[in-house]
């Protein structure tokens, strides 16, 4: 008998078109990975560090967008660690990346950058995860708290979070106060907010940092991406950090002499609290001719 036509439909795992490389992220999850960040150390030539920076090769990220919006330029961490991997669909590498349109081509780039897209059941819909987990008997708390919605005119993301277990919520968003060096296409990128954050309180070398941090930490951050037509778009930053912490130091110096023996003690007790909020409204836009690119932004930090 006569075989019927036989089609077979290979979806490969790699794309590439110009300088753009895509991965579908099906074909390389495994199946455990909770974050963003877990996803990407599935990718092949992608590497995430133990603090969170993303690298492609030896080289740092320039940023971390989602659907061709960029909510953190060099802040990515705070997404990279509170944003679940299920919803995303493909990851894009995109190299000789430049954040001014107008430039794009004009300047001989070597930063690359990496667009998530999601997938369509999850275009228009909120979703988050929430994490929660308690120690005992010594009441220990981490709660994690995140929800989203990344539609097509409008995307937020909302992070709460809290925890008196020594780890520092704050360096999530460090990054968004320091953007980093300067870039051709980012002028006034290498000014840096000041740091409102003090230097932990003891430092013993040997001994994870969160082991002796005694902190009572919360975090609430809420950003909006607005697009206002199809050449303007507004940009929303915002967070609250407060955090109560302890420390204390106690030695005992013991003393022999000829006709005598003392003993000395010394204890020293720390308390500390801080309240630090930070907000950033900026507004982008192009002409139709792509020819200019316009970034006008404002800080406001409050400590």
């Amino acid at each position: 008998l006569p075989l019927e036509e036989v089609q077979i439909q290979v979806r490969k795992p790699v794309h590439v078109h110009g300088d753009t490389v895509t991965f579908d992220a099906a074909r390389f999850s495994r199946g455990d990975e909770r974050y963003v960040q877990d996803l990407l150390k599935r990718i092949p030539g992608i590497r995430v560090t133990d603090d969170g920076a993303i690298l492609y090769g030896h080289q740092e990220i320039d940023r971390l967008m989602i659907e061709g919006d960029d909510f953190f330029e060099k802040g990515y961490r705070v997404l990279s660690a509170s944003m679940p991997a299920y919803p995303i669909d493909k990851v894009q590498l995109l190299k000789k990346y430049s954040a001014n349109k107008a430039l794009k081509g004009l300047v001989e780039s070597d930063r690359v950058a990496l667009n998530l897209t999601l997938k369509k059941e999850y275009s228009t819909v909120w979703f988050g995860n929430t994490q929660v987990g308690v120690g005992l008997p010594a009441t220990k708390i981490d709660f994690t708290f995140d929800l989203m919605k990344f539609g097509k005119q409008h995307k937020h993301y909302l992070i709460s979070q809290y925890n008196n277990t020594g780890l520092r919520s704050y360096d999530l968003v460090a990054h968004l106060l320091k953007p980093g060096t300067a870039d051709p296409d980012q002028l006034g990128d290498g000014v840096h907010t000041y740091r409102p954050v003090p230097p932990q309180i003891v430092d013993i070398t040997g001994i994870r940092q969160s082991r002796v941090n005694f902190n009572k930490e919360f975090l609430g951050s809420y950003n909006t991406l607005v697009h206002l037509n199809e050449h303007w778009k507004l940009k929303l930053l915002s967070y609250h950090n407060r955090d109560r912490q302890r420390s204390y130091r106690e030695s005992t110096d013991g003393f022999i002499l000829p006709d005598t023996a003392f003993d000395t003690s010394e204890r020293l007790d720390y308390h500390h609290r801080r309240s630090a909020g930070f907000g950033r409204i900026e507004i982008q836009g192009d002409d139709p001719s792509g020819q200019r690119n316009f970034i006008s932004g404002t800080d406001l930090l409050v400590s």
